[in-house]
């Protein structure tokens, strides 16, 4: 008996020496890994960054913020002069299927990855407009904004809506998140920079 709780001593003081300190593990990890770690950034404006893409764009107007406008948008950034194209579409409410004209805009892109695109009168079908379905409406756009990161961007919308009524646009909000084609008709649509 007594050489099997010497052998137990012997064992479990063998197990302490060697046993691993989780925290320490973690620790030093962390500390290893910080040159690998890669930096989403969304929020205030950090840089030029290249998000050329396909993207799900959403605008919340000042009139009706819960109900934000929809259009498949293609961004394009040429890095060599730092400029931006948007070509969008409106998508419809049923099925976000595209409908109505194409909108296209560019602007150069500031050092801080700022642009402003003006896609002057725009007019969205009945058959996409959330606030008063099935009734065209005509504004003016402009889109202020950031490459936030790769497959997002946001900022303000302003201008002017023409039709059905007139009313300001300031103070109306828009984001985009990067989308392919199969996900376009599902995707959870973001109007808003983060908080």
């Amino acid at each position: 008996m007594k050489t099997f709780i010497q052998t137990a001593l012997i064992a479990m003081a063998t197990l302490t020496a060697t046993c691993v300190d989780p925290a320490a593990r973690l620790d030093e990890f962390y500390e290893n890994s910080e040159p690998l770690r890669v930096e989403v950034v969304v929020g205030p404006c950090a840089g030029q960054v290249d998000i050329s893409g396909e993207f799900l764009l959403a605008v919340a107007t000042v009139v009706r913020p819960p109900n934000p406008i929809l259009f498949g948008a293609t961004f394009t950034i040429d890095s060599a002069s730092w400029t931006i194209e948007v070509s969008m579409r409106s998508l419809s409410n049923e099925g976000r299927e595209p409908v109505g004209d194409t909108f296209v805009a560019t602007s150069p892109v500031a050092a801080d990855g700022t642009f402003t695109l003006d896609f002057g009168e725009i007019t969205v079908p009945g058959a996409a407009n959330p606030i008063i379905p099935d009734v065209d409406a005509t504004a003016t756009l402009i889109l202020a904004g950031c490459t936030n990161g790769i497959g997002f961007s946001c900022g303000t919308a302003d201008g002017q809506i023409i039709s059905p009524a007139s009313l300001p646009l300031t103070g109306s909000t828009y984001a985009a998140i990067a989308v392919d084609a199969e996900e376009l008709p599902t995707a959870e649509p973001v109007a808003a920079c983060p908080e």
